[in-house]
């Protein structure tokens, strides 16, 4: 067993991304705003970037600007910047577009202080209509602008094609001049904007460990797809993960423990466990929620969805300030597996997405690189950590194997008396329709999880999902009743309401007398 419990493998398929040169990293922050200042100064000292990459603009101090705004206090003192510095040389090219051909910056972050969004400017009188898709859409999120910034005479209607999109080489490698990679320090918060990088450098000792929390739409298929494909890979590499696949997203107060991971979609305004005052993800988690309106209450904890994560102790989001459609904003599937394979968080956004000059950014420390310890499993070990260490060594080891991976790991959860890894090998029977296993292994890890009664109740919830499924729902219903009596004292225990609610809908109130029903 201490073979099970201690064992480091390398797993072949993934190759160790290139990390990204701090001295190729500038850091962005408004002069006037002292605060902002101090953020970029301080991130620059933990991530060994030269004081001489800060870059002073005096933008308002305004989430919002117009794009004459943005042209005269981002843009084009910026272009300045590098110029005066010798960050680039700029090259004009047959067709008379300027663009850098060489630079010694690929990285610029921007911190609170700097607004996020550049709103619509309206068409002149006379000024002809643009023909592309979306030409009419001028707004853009500051950051994506910022991309291509030193390319010149760029029409400022519709989007741009992202050259590093499913990229398959570090930006390093990729030989793209003219593209920078942009990420953001901001949220609700100055708190939450140095919390980011340092949960990210903190968890860069250990490595990122913890459940994938996946939430269908039921809506589009396309969508639905990347969340899937999520699941699949983490099957593969051993990383537990719950999926709700209903059209609802998960209840209210969802007991989400040991969160680690979340994609989800679609819904306008935060919900599930964001709505628990008390809910943390787990230190340095990369969590978001696909919306076309995400990222635009950037700076609010209780808006959208990308403040609230923040809000809530994600390391890492992404956002959209504006209507993005579907496939212009980030693939959460792409920038998942780029993430796994070592990426930085900044160059994982950036493969995911294939408009730039659009409506994404990402919120976190750039140089965030959750899994630079996931391929051969080093690192600081933590306690809290051995048993996903576990789960990712055996699906290495014994995912071609399914009987021998289900008897090996059901062994190591009896000695290691973890609730996770029952709860992983309940999960993975659930998906293969052995219900009479996955209770089994359900009822192991709640008894396993004496400690943690939120874990109880989750685990309780996959058994009764399962009945859900099967479309026992009095079985299902007459469960949830009994856990409304056992963890009422719980505030998760508002998920099991909304189930209900769901389940069991309380009778239409009487119409009043000389009063027509409402049409259906």
């Amino acid at each position: 067993m201490r073979f099970l419990l201690f064992f480091i493998f390398v797993f072949s398929s993934i190759t160790h991304a290139k990390e990204i040169n701090a001295q190729r990293v500038g850091v962005i922050y408004n002069s006037t705003v002292p605060e902002s200042r101090e953020l970029a100064e301080a991130y620059a000292r933990a991530r060994n970037i030269p004081a001489t990459n800060l870059i002073p603009l005096s933008p308002p101090d305004k989430g919002t600007i117009t794009r004459e705004e943005y042209n005269t206090h981002i843009r084009d003192p910026l272009r300045k910047h590098f110029s005066v510095k010798g960050w680039w040389k700029l090259q004009k090219q047959a067709d008379g577009v300027t663009l850098p051909v060489q630079k010694n910056i690929d990285v610029l972050v921007t911190t609170r202080g700097i607004p996020f969004r550049i709103s619509r400017k309206a068409l002149a009188e006379g000024e002809p209509v643009p023909k592309q898709q979306f030409g009419k859409a001028n707004e853009a999120a500051v950051d994506s602008e910022l991309v291509m910034m030193g390319v010149s005479t760029l029409p400022i209607g519709g989007y741009l094609q992202n050259k590093f999109f499913e990229s398959k080489t570090s930006f390093a490698e990729a030989n793209l001049p003219y593209l920078f990679l942009v990420g953001r320090l901001d949220g609700p918060s100055w708190e939450d904007c140095h919390r980011l990088y340092q949960d990210a450098i903190e968890t860069e000792k250990t490595g990122l460990w913890g459940m994938c929390y996946l939430d269908l739409s039921g809506r589009n298929p396309e969508g639905d797809k990347w969340i899937n494909n999520i699941g699949i890979r983490n099957k593969l590499l051993g990383i537990p993960y719950v999926i709700d696949t209903h059209k609802l997203c998960y209840p209210a107060k969802y007991p989400m423990s040991d969160a680690a991971l979340y994609y989800g979609w679609y819904a306008q305004e935060r919900n599930g466990p964001l709505l628990n005052p008390d809910f943390r993800f787990k230190k340095g988690a990369i969590a978001m929620h696909l919306h076309s309106f995400s990222g635009t209450q950037l700076r609010q904890s209780n808006k959208k969805w990308s403040g609230p994560i923040i809000a809530a102790g994600a390391a890492g989001t992404i956002g959209n300030v504006y209507e993005p459609y579907l496939g212009l904003t980030h693939r959460f599937d792409i920038l998942h597996a780029a993430l796994l394979k070592g990426h930085t968080l900044v160059e994982a956004a950036h493969m995911s997405i294939a408009a730039l000059s659009w409506q994404g950014m990402v919120i976190g420390d750039p140089l965030y690189r959750p899994f630079l310890h996931f391929e051969n499993i080093t690192g600081e070990l933590s306690e809290a950590d051995r048993p996903y260490r576990l789960l990712r060594a055996a699906a290495g080891e014994w995912i071609d194997e399914p009987a021998k991976y289900t008897e090996k790991l059901s062994a190591a959860a009896t000695q290691m008396k973890s609730g996770i890894v029952f709860e992983s090998l309940g999960l993975r029977e659930a998906r293969l329709k052995n219900y009479a296993e996955a209770q089994k292994y359900y009822i192991s890890a709640i008894n396993n999880f004496s400690k943690d009664r939120a874990s109880q109740l989750r685990n309780n919830l996959h058994i009764i999902e399962m009945a859900r499924t099967a479309k026992l729902t009095d079985q299902a219903v007459s469960r949830l009743k009994d856990l409304k009596k056992a963890y009422n004292d719980l505030p998760e225990i508002a998920a099991v309401d909304s189930l209900i609610t769901q389940l069991n809908p309380p009778a239409p109130k009487p119409t009043p007398p000389g009063k027509k029903p409402a049409k259906k």
